[in-house]
């Protein structure tokens, strides 16, 4: 595979990186923050719009702009750079998916939505059957009704209050009788049947303990039945693991950035910090494992692009991902000092985001396991 971007992937990555910086994100989050938004801003959102970014994996037939799986990723890891929410990741990764497996009636009732901002998607995983299905919880699913009917939970998501639709993942264990394969479905936010309540944590996310008492799902928002046979799931999941692995190469790359030209300017002992040979060895440690990261991810988002699967790929680019970005953080916060402990610096805000996204769609732990079973 190549690994450069083309002329188009890097003009819309530098103007991607302009408008971001001028937006400046992080005193949007901090307000966010302490807000009941979600985490989200409709502002910022209506931008991008604008800009056609969610469309941007979306064909021109059903009204966006006909770019592919790498034009996206090229997007995301500037995202990743700005801490852009995550419901940009999981809606135009929500189109993605069904441009390739959607039925006619599905992209004609949805992507048109999708591509221009009126629908923003949260993703909801539960269940078991591997490394990137991430949280476990028991949802139901009745199949012999006329809707059919969702209930179960409650799933930790994030962005869940800013969502008026749910891409609702659930992965049926071997061992669980009668039930085998996949679930996925568009799921509306409905107000009786589907319960949020927004939690108090850390980080940019906006998580909510989301539960389904007795959700409709129309027919035509089904996308894969148990016994199908067809494993969208996997698809699905594998695409918005190797997406949020660039998006995390961005924040680390940010990082190392902010960091290296912090130890540039940070005099001690006479002179900067950065001409300390101790501080160099650690930099470079960084260097090398973001740009070690990088080439993971867009191994993964390559093949996939390709139309082929990748849940190596994808398992190889989250355990990269994950340990760039939190090597990054923690890093930086030994090279800054005291001065990458207070909330006026936004390194904090880079560090939330690097412990949340390590344990999103499965841990480092979790994807390890599954390769070694896999060699």
């Amino acid at each position: 595979m190549n690994f450069y971007l083309s002329e188009e992937q890097r003009l819309l990555s530098s103007s991607a990186r302009r408008l971001l910086e001028r937006a400046g994100l992080p005193g949007i989050i901090r307000n966010l923050q302490l807000s009941s938004a979600g985490g989200h801003s409709l502002d910022l959102w209506h931008q991008l719009v604008d800009l056609g970014w969610n469309g941007l994996a979306i064909s021109e037939e059903n009204g966006g702009g006909g770019g592919s799986l790498l034009d996206l990723a090229a997007l995301l890891e500037e995202a990743g750079r700005a801490l852009l929410p995550r419901t940009f990741l999981t809606t135009t990764a929500t189109g993605l998916v069904l441009e390739r497996v959607g039925s006619q009636a599905q992209k004609s009732r949805l992507l048109k939505g999708l591509a221009h901002g009126s629908i923003i998607v949260a993703l909801v995983v539960a269940g078991r059957g591997g490394p990137i299905a991430g949280t476990e919880s028991c949802l139901d699913i009745s199949w012999d009704r006329r809707p059919v009917l969702i209930t179960g939970g409650p799933v930790l998501v994030s962005h869940a209050s800013a969502a008026n639709m749910f891409l609702v993942i659930i992965r049926h264990g071997k061992d669980e009788p009668g039930s085998s394969g996949s679930t996925v479905a568009l799921v509306p936010a409905q107000e009786d049947a589907v319960v949020i309540e927004p939690i108090r944590g850390f980080g940019t996310e906006g998580l909510s303990m989301v539960s389904f008492n007795g959700a409709k799902i129309s027919e035509d928002l089904i996308l894969e039945r148990p016994h199908a046979g067809t494993e969208i799931a996997s698809t699905v999941l594998q695409i918005v693991a190797s997406l949020m692995s660039v998006e995390m190469v961005g924040g680390a790359a940010a990082v190392l950035d902010r960091t290296v030209e912090y130890v540039k300017h940070r005099v001690q002992f006479g002179r900067p910090i950065g001409t300390f040979q101790a501080v160099q060895h650690q930099i470079a440690d960084c260097a090398i494992a973001v740009d070690g990261a990088r080439y993971a991810a867009y191994q993964a988002v390559w093949r996939l692009d390709r139309h082929e699967l990748a849940p190596l790929e994808a398992s190889v680019a989250k355990v990269a991902a994950a340990d760039a970005f939190k090597k990054a953080t923690l890093t930086a916060h030994e090279l800054h000092g005291g001065a990458g402990y207070v909330t006026d610096n936004d390194l904090y805000l880079f560090s939330e985001r690097a412990q949340i996204d390590s344990l999103t769609l499965g841990s480092q732990d979790d994807h390890l396991a599954f390769l070694a079973g896999a060699t």
